[in-house]
């Protein structure tokens, strides 16, 4: 063994021409296994490194389709490194009928929708710009269903227009042909590659293997295996990876008050909400109640205007965090407290002055409470049963059409998971078994890892809608679809004041 050849060497008293070729042999050995090691070592980097941003990116693209209602139109694959088209979608919402020329590419799917490929647009994704590229060096190619990516459009089914076929040409999805959006590495096949720079590394040979992958003027199908070959002399090589997301639907409004009957919001008046929010132009530093006060102040009043316009008025209640601990406690506090904003039997002929002052005099007694640690569960089960069920859609004969049911929300602003008292997924569950005609629709300010399951699952549960919103915007807009308002109505401008305990 090598140690016993060593150790003969070094009883020598000199080194002989027999021991310095022994000591190269054994380095030699040494080096041809790290050699091999290292060229194992790289095709596993590359691929690991390209499966890595496939994930990251198809992240951001869903955060992006939850944001704005749509897919972004992909960037230019031909656009230099630092030029302005630069990872920029090539054309806001796809709107534009000739792509430009070389950058993106536009074919003919499923049924006869068009499917725009090119670039991953990292900027207009907020994406560092090392995400336009993969383990190869080479830019990752992104295909979108062009009507996903303008932001009127909202599909009624599965409306993907892109196939994805494996090796032996067999559909890869359930219904061939709905895949809205992909994002593909092509490895280290060079057919049809872009580089880092933005230049076509060889022209697509739509012969070969992988020829479906770069033909992008003439089809909108793509293939994807498990069976992945790095033998370049092989007729099979193909190293391509593809990631692509599921088919979905646009978040709705209705603009339809007679869907809702009562309406509840639940504030998060936890400590955590007094840390700094990203607020609104004008009001200088917030906190994260500040930027929630000023969405409520236009969102309310829409609210009211809505209900007002059905038949049958609802109730339109707020709170925040009233008791910890017991959902009895909670229900005491509740019942102490005069929760109800909007009741139509008391405020039909209010003003829309009153309305707005009401309303923000309630909104200024809302102050996050240091002590008070996130306990949704507990205020979700005790609302719930304070609101009751909605009603079933029975007319005065008792005949009952589902379709027409009027339910009774519940929509909840926080910003992390439950900190004490009953676990939210079990009240979720309670409710889908208690009050069938009741949903909860949850926006995150936050995006915790825990958070996010947790908050995602209360509203999967009920039948509810999971809104992420990190700013103003997003979350006034994350308000108006959880209150199914598509025309905002504001009635006069509020007046934005930072309340109560804000540090800023």
């Amino acid at each position: 063994n090598y140690k016993m050849i060593w150790d003969e060497i070094r009883s020598e008293k000199g080194i002989t021409l027999l021991s310095l070729a022994l000591q190269m042999i054994v380095i030699g050995v040494f080096l041809s296994l790290a050699l091999g090691l290292y060229k194992t070592y790289i095709p596993y980097k590359t691929s690991a490194e390209t499966g890595d941003k496939l994930a990251t990116i198809q992240e951001a693209m869903e955060d992006y389709y939850v944001y704005n209602g749509r897919y972004p139109c992909p960037a230019p694959l031909n656009a230099g490194l630092d030029s302005p088209a630069f990872g920029k979608e090539v054309t806001d919402e796809c709107q534009d009928v000739v792509p430009v020329a070389g950058g993106t590419f536009r074919t003919i799917g499923r049924d006869g929708r068009t499917v725009r490929t090119g670039a991953v647009p990292v900027r207009t994704l907020n994406l560092p710009d090392k995400y336009i590229y993969d383990g190869y060096n080479n830019r990752f190619v992104y295909a979108v269903t062009e009507m996903y990516a303008q932001k009127d459009f909202i599909p009624e089914d599965d409306q993907g227009a892109i196939s994805i076929l494996d090796a032996r040409n067999n559909d890869a999805t359930s219904t061939p042909g709905n895949v809205v959006q992909l994002v593909f590495s092509t490895g280290g096949d060079a057919n049809g590659t872009y580089s880092l720079q933005g230049t076509e590394v060889e022209p697509c040979d739509n012969t070969s293997h992988s020829g479906a992958n770069c033909d992008f003027d003439n089809n909108a199908t793509f293939v994807n295996t498990l069976q992945k070959s790095h033998n370049e002399s092989s007729n099979d090589y193909f190293t391509h990876m593809i990631s692509y997301g599921v088919t979905k639907s646009a978040y709705r409004c209705n603009d339809d008050p007679s869907s809702v009957k009562d309406t509840t919001f639940l504030i998060d008046t936890s400590g955590s909400m007094l840390g700094a929010g990203l607020c609104p132009p004008g009001m200088g530093r917030c906190s994260r109640m500040d930027v929630a006060r000023w969405a409520l102040r236009r969102v309310v009043p829409a609210v009211i205007h809505q209900t007002e316009q059905s038949g049958d008025p609802g109730k339109i209640t707020m709170t925040g965090f009233v008791g910890l601990n017991t959902t009895s406690n909670v229900d005491a506090e509740l019942n102490k407290r005069d929760v109800v904003f909007y009741d139509p039997a008391e405020d039909a002929n209010r003003s829309d002055q009153e309305t707005a002052d009401q309303l923000n005099d309630q909104l200024m007694d809302m102050c996050p409470e240091w002590w008070h640690t996130t306990p949704l569960g507990i205020h979700i089960d005790a609302l719930a049963d304070d609101m009751g069920d909605g009603e079933s859609g029975c007319n005065a004969e008792g005949v009952c059409d589902p379709d027409k049911r009027r339910i009774n929300r519940i929509t909840v602003l926080s910003d992390g998971e439950n900190m004490n008292g009953k676990s939210p997924i079990g009240v979720a569950q309670y409710i889908k078994e208690t009050y069938p005609n009741m949903v909860v629709n949850v926006i995150d300010v936050a995006g915790t890892a825990r958070g996010v399951r947790e908050l995602q699952s209360i509203a999967s549960i009920t039948g509810g809608e999971y809104y992420k919103a990190d700013n103003p915007d997003e979350l006034l807009n994350a308000f108006y679809h959880s209150s199914g308002i598509c025309d905002p109505y504001i009635p006069i401008n509020p007046v934005d004041t930072k309340g109560c305990a804000s540090r800023y």
